[in-house]
């Protein structure tokens, strides 16, 4: 059963260990603070958690919220990170969070961007299935 919330205009939805994220209009700090709270508990309840985010209809992503989500997603990153939709700003702008992440971190995480949700969830399944095998502990 999943586990639905709504801050603002962001709606998450907890799918197992998937968070799914969709924001329509501006990203409010409380919401920030949400999806990463969801990061946290995915992480201690089930060691890991993988996330979809819906970016079709983002609108201003102030940037203290830009750097609440780089700290999170730092301190709680999933194993894989599927992006889909957006406009060309939106995609730009979160491909500029990813280089950011990348390096406070030091590290390439496991994201990607795609056209549409089939194609993202697709990749996340394949992912999943790719990092269970690699690790069959989780």
């Amino acid at each position: 059963m999943a586990t639905e919330y709504q801050v603002g205009g962001t709606e998450v939805r907890i799918e197992g260990d998937l968070i799914f994220v969709r924001t329509r209009g501006a990203l409010v700090p409380e919401a920030a603070s949400q999806i990463i709270a969801s990061y946290q508990r995915l992480t201690e309840e089930q060691g890991r958690y993988f996330m979809l985010a819906d970016m079709s209809e983002v609108g201003t992503v102030p940037a203290a919220q830009r750097r609440q989500l780089v700290v999170g997603t730092r301190a709680y990153p999933p194993l894989a990170a599927a992006f889909y939709g957006g406009s060309l700003a939106t995609r730009a702008m979160n491909a500029l969070l990813i280089s950011a992440l990348n390096l406070l971190s030091g590290q390439r995480h496991n994201l990607a961007t795609f056209q549409c949700e089939e194609q993202a969830r697709q990749w996340l399944a394949t992912e999943r299935q790719r990092l269970a095998e690699a690790s069959p502990s989780k």
